[in-house]
């Protein structure tokens, strides 16, 4: 039998595949732009006949019934190992909750709860019988895959091939195969605030030329790659790669052309952004894609020269603790890459990792606050420890914390914590004694 004739065999619909789940199944539905639409479509729609189901996902795009509470009704739990909106949303009904995890382990956390359904979005395949698990493929490790008793797969000719054998995954490991074509997300065109222009300005004086970066998505990011449109020589080595990184390579500032480590322009572990990014993308051979369990192991990290890595943090205290993903008790963010990099920075040579925060915020009501202050607000959660790190980053400035005291790094974030707090900030400090 031929892998195109086994495909034929395989094709079902939606709603055949539903049929297939009973009560007490575990199912990793992966995440971003990768979840199993018509799949999970069709599973909502026998919802009454299931019990006690566990739902595996992370960055969720579109919400399902069976994450509604007057659907739901404690009969199913949903995880999320990197909370969206979405998710959020889930977390304040009760239905969902957060999986701290670093993102380097999610193969682990998958196997750790034995998921035995599995479900995500493909490319159509190629010549040889190989699908490519396109951008949403760090949410579903092949451990876990390997590990599932069924394996379903959405064919989404919208769906763009990323480069890389960590990717693939043929007919042969899988079970169940529904076409659909359906828009898959995209990132639309972010406002860059002032305050994330003037941080990104400081941030690309800390990028020499040669560098490999480590960029997240979102205003500050794209601050940062519309200011490096000057450079050369520039690689990537992160998570993501998103619409600022693929227009530095059309430019040719990215070109990997220092990097000792990889060769290509870049190395990521996904892809999320604009549909001209994920057209730039799709079997782009200067590209290559790799599992996160191995993108974001620390000792890969490590291998990296001149790498820089900029991480956003919601808070800080004065001796750096940073806490990049609650609002006191309210889980807003996870934990994803930002210790792995932390750790696999500090001990990649000549290279950098910057922590960037806005100096204040603002509530509803117009009160402000400082993001830095003499301890983080209660219930915060502490995602980079204080000995991890390196450069902290505001509108007024950089504070460089590696290898100084506490009265030190007291000062140096005083120094650029907002003008109308740092006389508070040192009586704060003095008072605990730690100026």
């Amino acid at each position: 039998m031929t892998w195109k004739d086994e495909y034929k065999k395989k094709l079902c619909k939606g709603e055949d595949v539903a049929a297939l789940v009973k009560s007490g199944d575990r199912i990793n539905l992966g995440g971003g732009i990768n979840f199993p639409h018509e799949f999970c479509t069709a599973l909502c729609n026998r919802l009454d006949d299931l019990d006690n189901l566990l739902f595996g996902m992370g960055l969720s795009f579109r919400l399902y019934d069976f994450a509604k509470p007057d659907i739901n009704k404690g009969r199913f739990r949903i995880e999320t190992t990197f909370p969206s909106p979405i998710d959020r949303i889930m977390m304040q009904w009760g239905t969902c909750q957060y999986v701290p995890v670093h993102l380097s382990q999610l193969h682990l956390y998958g196997l750790n709860r034995n998921f035995n359904v599995t479900g995500f979005v493909v490319t159509p395949p190629d010549e040889e019988g190989y699908f490519n698990r396109s951008a949403g493929a760090p949410f579903v490790p092949r451990d876990v895959i390997k590990n599932a008793e069924k394996v379903i797969v959405e064919v989404n000719p919208n769906a763009h091939w990323c480069n890389g054998d960590h990717f693939k995954i043929h007919i042969s490991e899988i079970d169940h195969i529904i076409e659909a074509d359906y828009p898959l997300g995209t990132l639309p065109p972010i406002t860059i605030t002032e305050i994330e222009q003037k941080i990104g300005e400081y941030i690309a004086d800390m990028i020499p030329d040669g560098s490999t970066l480590q960029l997240g998505f979102g205003g500050l990011a794209d601050a940062i790659g519309n200011l490096l449109k000057t450079k050369k020589d520039l690689s990537i080595y992160a998570e993501t790669f998103t619409t600022s990184m693929s227009e530095l390579c059309k430019l040719g500032v990215i070109n990997g052309a220092k990097n000792p480590f990889i060769p290509g322009f870049a190395i990521a572990g996904f892809s999320f952004g604009s549909q001209e990014m994920h057209d730039y993308v799709n079997k782009n051979k200067n590209l290559t894609f790799c599992e996160l369990g191995w993108i974001n192991d620390p000792v890969n990290i490590a291998k990296n020269k001149n790498l820089v890595g900029v991480n956003a943090t919601l808070a800080m205290d004065l001796t750096g603790q940073a806490c990049s993903e609650s609002i006191g008790l309210t889980q807003y963010s996870g934990t994803g890459g930002q210790l792995d990099f932390a750790r696999g920075i500090s001990l990649a040579e000549n290279s950098k990792f910057i922590l960037a925060l806005d100096s204040v915020h603002t509530a509803k009501d117009g009160t402000r606050k400082s993001k830095i202050d003499i301890t983080l607000p209660p219930g915060s959660v502490v995602t980079t420890p204080r000995i991890e790190v390196d450069y902290v980053v505001t509108e007024y400035g950089v504070a460089h914390l590696k290898w100084k005291n506490l009265s030190q790094r007291a000062n140096e974030l005083i120094k650029i914590a907002h003008p109308d707090f740092r006389d508070e900030l040192k009586s704060k400090a003095k008072n605990a004694g730690l100026i």
